[in-house]
């Protein structure tokens, strides 16, 4: 279960292959994604446009939230960047077993580029730009997400549930509870920069 955050994560770079339910889909237009959670600090929000030409590292140093289809995964990502002094970044990877409206339910052992259309919330805490470890990451063991709008341009939706935080820098793990998670994003053909 431990390594489960950090295969997503240094997995990530795939969604950048992953067609998008419409290749015109715009990128620069602005999405957000918030929720409340304990484990980690206080709420997450992020909200901004992520551009066609970004690079890893401006995606790394802006915020922003956005979306994807996988096709061939039968699964919507929905990814949102909070950027923090020194150069450390927030990240959040909602990963979502459908791609039409409803409800998913929370896979513990989701591993959403190795398993086919699984769900669940992955957040780390503290990044630093490429490989080096976070300060903590967190993962749901329980709950669900809700796609209440579903377009080729667009995805809305809700999320909550209850998990775990591993802190890298202690070894200590500490519950993790997730509420009031919500999400209005563009979909993109694919997350630029990701390579």
């Amino acid at each position: 279960m431990k390594l489960i955050p950090i295969l997503v994560f240094a997995s990530l770079p795939l969604l950048s292959a992953c067609g998008g339910s419409d290749s015109t889909s715009p990128t620069g237009v602005s999405g957000a994604m918030s929720f409340g959670h304990t484990g980690g600090g206080g709420p997450f929000s992020a909200a901004g446009a992520l551009a066609a030409s970004s690079t890893e590292a401006t995606q790394h140093l802006t915020q922003w939230a956005a979306g994807v289809v996988a096709t061939e995964l039968n699964s919507t990502f929905v990814l949102a960047n909070y950027p923090r002094p020194g150069g450390l970044a927030d990240l959040a990877v909602l990963a979502i077993g459908r791609m039409t409206t409803g409800v998913a339910t929370v896979d513990r052992m989701c591993v959403p580029t190795v398993s086919v259309a699984c769900t669940n919330l992955f957040f780390v805490l503290g990044s630093p730009l490429g490989d080096s470890a976070p300060s903590s990451s967190c993962f749901l063991e329980s709950g669900t997400v809700t796609i209440a709008s579903i377009s080729s341009s667009a995805a809305t939706g809700s999320f909550s549930g209850v998990g775990t935080c591993l802190n890298f820098t202690t070894g200590a793990s500490v519950a993790f509870t997730v509420t009031s998670g919500s999400f209005d994003v563009p979909l993109l053909p694919s997350i630029p920069g990701a390579t």
